[in-house]
């Protein structure tokens, strides 16, 4: 949902009534672009999991019809939706796992994942990383962040709590990771409610452990921050951010990546409030902390260069916003190579700048390159690509070269009507598109048509709004 006249209150209904996210005028392309492909992706692993789902269900269906079995599926029957622990005995190769497959399919907790654990096969000194998860860098060998098994699965996050709670008590550091861990799967599902509390009583652990100057405040902070202003709710945000920048600064931990990403939130924050200069400033502090902490090829690198463009751009700045957006397709040919949908965006980014700058034949040049990669990368109906397409197309326009205009706005229509299918709010967007350019050069029966069209998609689609 897009709209220049939103608040809180309004985005929140939008989400509510299915909508995937709520992006105020004027519009960041790069924010746009994150969203239409997570969006995407969302939709995609949704499908590819029903499929999954529907394929493992077959492949542990239970073969048979004798008593014995037909007692052993009544009781599967009885204890699934229970909160009853349940052990299953039996001798090797009897189908234990395969009961409580079935046991988890029928349960309460059958959109949850499934964990298994062979503990047998784990040693006693790596039990606690397998289950627990751990940090890069916690022991030798950790060469990266490693998820435990409690967290794969949500209901097994919330059994590892209760542990810690029985074992050490309601207070402890451990308890207010797990809220944490726990808090993260929340947010990956759009429990934002659920998880806003767990984060707040994770922060109240840790205050009474730690006092309020301490590392492990500023960070969690900073994820009340960052679920805050994926609520929209932007004053808290910015408030939370500032306390979390204050004690890195108190406790010396000003050259910690956490802070460079304090400062890049913080300023994603302002900008949306119109205040470039001051998140200018911050994005370069972002720039510098990551700089020293990760080199000059990171994908964090990459993130801070392109955002200081953006603020160049959307000040007039056009010659800086070029080269710093030239500097970004450097990284991320080094990162990614030549031919990723990532260069795209960038192309796409110095295209619209050349356009701003009123170098025309330039600008159709790095759109064209941004929709070949695309292409090239995701494929000639994947929906980021009607972005750059109607780009051009708007270029065209603004040339007068309406012929040229009316052949790209309409691939992009027909990717959407690939993508989404005919009666898609998109699909409608796209028909408007259309029509106000046929209006503008005097073809009223198309723009009428089409405009038409429109109308009657968003009335079934919103018919309920």
């Amino acid at each position: 949902m897009i709209s220049g006249h939103g608040n809180i209150e309004t985005a929140v209904e939008c989400i509510k009534k299915g909508a995937f996210d709520f992006i105020e005028k004027p519009i960041d392309l790069n924010r746009l672009l994150i969203t239409v492909r997570n969006a995407l992706e969302k939709k995609d692993l949704v499908v590819e999991t029903k499929n999954l789902k529907k394929k493992t269900a077959k492949k542990y269906e239970m073969i048979g019809q004798s008593p014995a079995l037909e007692s052993v599926r009544q009781m599967i029957e009885r204890v699934a939706p229970t909160e009853a622990r349940v052990l299953i005995t039996g001798e090797n190769g009897t189908g234990k796992e395969l009961v409580a497959r079935l046991i988890h399919e029928k349960s309460n907790r059958a959109n949850a994942p499934f964990v298994e654990v062979n503990c047998a096969a784990i040693p006693s000194e790596l039990i606690e990383s397998e289950l627990f998860g751990h940090e890069k860098g916690a022991f030798t060998g950790a060469l990266n962040q490693k998820k435990g098994k409690f967290e794969e699965a949500e209901y097994l996050s919330i059994e590892s709590l209760k542990i810690w709670k029985n074992q050490l008590g309601p207070d402890d550091p451990n308890i207010a990771t797990s809220l944490n861990n726990l808090a993260g799967i929340y947010v990956s599902r759009g429990k934002y409610k659920e998880a806003e509390s767990l984060y707040e009583r994770s922060l109240e652990i840790k205050q009474k452990v730690f006092g309020e100057n301490h590392v492990e405040i500023a960070t969690s902070y900073n994820n009340l921050a960052d679920l805050y202003r994926l609520e929209k709710k932007y004053n808290e945000a910015e408030s939370l951010y500032n306390k979390a920048i204050g004690i890195f600064e108190k406790t010396k931990n000003n050259k910690n990546p956490d802070i460079g990403s304090s400062f890049n939130n913080l300023a994603e924050i302002l900008k949306i409030k119109g205040q470039y200069d001051e998140a200018l400033k911050l994005y370069k502090k972002a720039f510098e902390i990551w700089k020293t902490s990760y080199g000059p090829d990171h994908p964090d690198i990459a993130t801070a260069i392109n955002n200081i463009a953006g603020i160049y751009y959307l000040e007039g700045n056009y010659a800086e916003a070029e080269k710093l957006y030239k500097e970004v397709l450097k990284i991320d040919e080094k990162i990614y190579g030549q031919n990723h949908h990532y260069n795209a965006m960038t192309f796409n980014n110095i295209a619209l700048v050349k356009e701003g700058m009123g170098q025309y034949e330039d600008a159709e040049k790095y759109f064209k390159e941004a929709i070949e990669i695309s292409q090239n990368t995701l494929g000639k109906t994947h929906p980021s690509l009607v972005i750059y397409l109607n780009n051009v197309a708007g270029l065209y326009r603004a040339k007068e070269r309406y012929k040229e205009a009316e052949f790209y706005f309409k691939r992009g229509l027909l990717v959407l009507e690939k993508a989404f299918g005919t009666s898609s709010p998109d699909v409608a967007m796209a028909l408007l598109n259309l029509a106000e350019m046929y209006d503008s050069i005097g073809r009223v029966e198309e723009a009428k048509r089409f405009s038409e069209s429109a109308k009657s998609i968003y009335k079934k689609a919103f018919k309920n709004s």
